[in-house]
């Protein structure tokens, strides 16, 4: 029987990967069904209405200068009125304290701009594949040796590193698979939703051209993240292994480290967080400011910030070395140690 073939039947069949992918695609509906109920589409009646709730509020506030009810009055009596002078039309009145004209695109409904959200989903998207992919890759081995499957796996195909890395591409098969059919989806929502509740005005080639180079960053990384989980719970020969790897990297590496990196006053914090690394990636360049050294600075008046600036070919390096440690080593423990 083929090895590859039968990791990935045994990755489709186990009942946890099942349900996370189920509660995956709920995740992603609900936030579609957010994105779709909280926009419309401008049509010119609601465009004509915008634009006479604007004029309305334009006489009101005509009114109520003209009248002393804007900026203190008789109803008013607490707050001083400016120097006004007598005579003036409401509009004069308005023009004198710098009032500035309702336009009608201030009560329009938020409409969905393909152009402008595109990016942003595909982003959060791919977030949400690496959380599965992750959970995946865990689980998968991890339930190879909390049950004894992989002795016995060991035991049909001695050669122990080309079965972990079988079971290794597999899995990556797998997860492509999912981030595939479910990024079709996704991308069909996000059409509908900007023909349905929004347009695609300033929508180019090049627009399309960078979504979908997101897209493939955001797949690299959901790859990287299910390797990631598989070595860690190889490593740990536990599930609960690689989970707690994440919550002590969440807790220790993340926020124990941001609070005393900063209170030993480090520039750049972000530097030393594995997050800041992963979000220069997806986005391809990360900025960041530091205004540190203007207490010790001895420029007078405005102190510009330090700034620091990570590209994905940062990232790359970055998260490439974590990646090729976790799973170096976890290949070589699992060629040194006893399976039991």
């Amino acid at each position: 029987m083929n090895l590859f073939k039968a990791e990935v039947s045994r990755l489709a069949s186990r009942r946890f990967i099942q349900i996370v992918v189920v509660l995956l695609v709920l995740l992603l509906g609900v936030i579609w069904a957010g994105l779709f109920f909280s926009h419309q589409k401008i049509t010119p009646e609601v465009r004509q209405n915008a634009e006479t709730r604007a004029t309305q509020e334009w006489d009101r506030l005509k009114a109520d200068c003209e009248s002393g009810r804007l900026f203190g009055g008789p109803d008013m009596p607490g707050k001083p009125r400016p120097e006004v002078p007598s005579g003036m039309t409401g509009e004069e009145c308005l023009q004198q304290i710098g009032m500035q004209k309702p336009k009608a695109e201030w009560f329009m409904p938020s409409t969905f701009d393909f152009k402008d959200y595109v990016q942003p989903m595909v982003i959060i998207f791919g977030v949400l594949l690496c959380l599965f992919a992750f959970l995946a890759g865990a689980t998968f081995v991890g339930a190879e040796w909390s049950s004894g499957g992989m002795m016995n796996l060991l035991l049909w195909r001695p050669r122990r590193i080309p079965v972990l890395l079988t079971k290794a591409l597999a899995l990556m098969a797998a997860v492509t698979a999912v981030f595939a059919a479910l990024g079709a989806v996704w991308t069909l929502l996000l059409y509908l939703t900007a023909k349905l509740r929004g347009h695609f005005d300033g929508v180019t080639g090049g627009v399309v051209q960078s979504a979908g180079l997101t897209g493939l960053r955001a797949l690299l990384l959901v790859l990287g993240a299910s390797l990631l989980g598989f070595a860690v719970a190889s490593l740990g020969r536990r599930t609960a292994a690689a989970l707690g790897a994440a919550l002590g990297l969440a807790l220790i590496g993340e926020v124990g480290a941001r609070i005393v990196l900063t209170l030993l006053r480090v520039t750049f914090v972000e530097k030393w967080l594995l997050s800041s690394y992963v979000t220069a990636w997806l986005e391809k360049k990360s900025t960041f400011e530091s205004y540190e050294h203007c207490a010790t600075s001895n420029t007078v008046g405005e102190c510009k910030p330090l700034t620091l600036e990570l590209t994905m070919n940062h990232s790359a390096l970055v998260l490439g070395v974590v990646l090729a440690l976790t799973v170096g080593g976890a290949m070589y423990a699992f060629q040194k140690r006893d399976v039991t």
